[in-house]
């Protein structure tokens, strides 16, 4: 039995996501003024980075992407988006005797992670602003986010309220149940 939980230990860890760091270095940058979004995994991936209808596409481990800040009258909040598509596939090889020319279907992964960069108005000192870091590991359809002004994002956490009407209606379900089953022993 252990050497059945020593064995499933690697190729448990075949299927992990990896880690996709993102780091920019003015995440507040004043309107005009050139900003770097570096971007590293242990993953040899694909990038696709987006910012204000800007794109930059490049490959490897690391990668790195420059963006000119737009005009802005006010403090302006930007996403930045950054996709990591990798090659999650596990090869897997035939025994040399079956003559077998089995093929592993690629199974491509996409991780995104998403940030935000506040453009300052030329004049404004960015006080208040937040730096620019973000990591994390997910599959396609995660969407990691990290906050750079220091405000954290609303996550729909349960109001109060739908907790007690939540509660209450367990408790109707319980006594009716309790009722029914009274009933059917009479």
């Amino acid at each position: 039995m252990l050497m059945g939980l020593v064995s499933a230990g690697p190729a448990l860890a075949a299927y992990q996501d990896p880690v996709i760091t993102v780091t920019i270095d003015d995440s507040t940058p004043v309107e005009g003024t050139i900003f770097t979004v570096t971007s590293t995994s242990q993953a040899d991936c694909e990038w696709d980075v987006d910012f204000n209808g800007g794109s930059d596409a490049g490959s490897g481990t690391t990668d790195s992407a420059s963006f000119t800040a737009p005009q802005v009258s006010e403090r302006t909040n930007f996403s930045v988006v950054v996709r990591c598509s990798f090659d999650n596939t596990e090869p897997v090889s035939a025994p040399a005797d079956t003559g077998s020319n089995l093929v592993t279907p690629a199974a491509v992964v996409t991780a995104t992670r998403t940030l935000t960069v506040t453009v300052l108005p030329v004049g404004d000192s960015g006080t208040g602003a937040g730096t620019g870091t973000g990591a994390g590991a997910g599959a396609s359809g995660d969407v990691g986010t990290s906050d750079l002004g220091g405000v954290l994002p609303g996550t729909g956490g349960a109001s109060v309220d739908l907790l007690w009407i939540g509660g209450a209606l367990v408790l109707t379900g319980a006594a009716a149940t309790i009722a029914v089953r009274r009933r059917s022993r009479a």
